[in-house]
């Protein structure tokens, strides 16, 4: 995609998981900017995408997990799914009223 090269977000396929590992270095360091973002844990799949095909995230699919369970999910997006809904859901979760209804 034109917008991902000038952006500078469009990378080949990684061949192994320490380019695959490499490139979430990356995304960590150049865009989880705040301290606060930094402390999220950032999970890679291996290179069979054991993850992926588990969940079907193609394209995506926003997930959550606590303590190794998955305690939230939705559809394949973009379609099946809303941020809103993620939202209201961390908000009850996390008890934060400012959130969206």
């Amino acid at each position: 995609m034109d917008e991902n090269t000038i952006e500078g977000v469009c990378f080949k396929q990684p061949k192994t998981m320490a380019q695959r590992c490499a490139l979430a270095k990356k995304f960590h360091d150049d865009f989880l900017v705040n301290a606060s973002d930094r402390d999220v844990a950032l999970l890679v799949d291996d290179m069979d995408n054991t993850v992926e095909l588990a969940f079907e995230a193609r394209p995506e699919k926003l997930v959550a997990i606590r303590n190794g369970v998955v305690v939230f999910h939705t559809g394949i997006g973009p379609y099946q799914y809303s941020v809103g809904q993620l939202e209201r859901w961390l908000a009850q979760e996390c008890g934060d009223k400012s959130a969206p209804n």
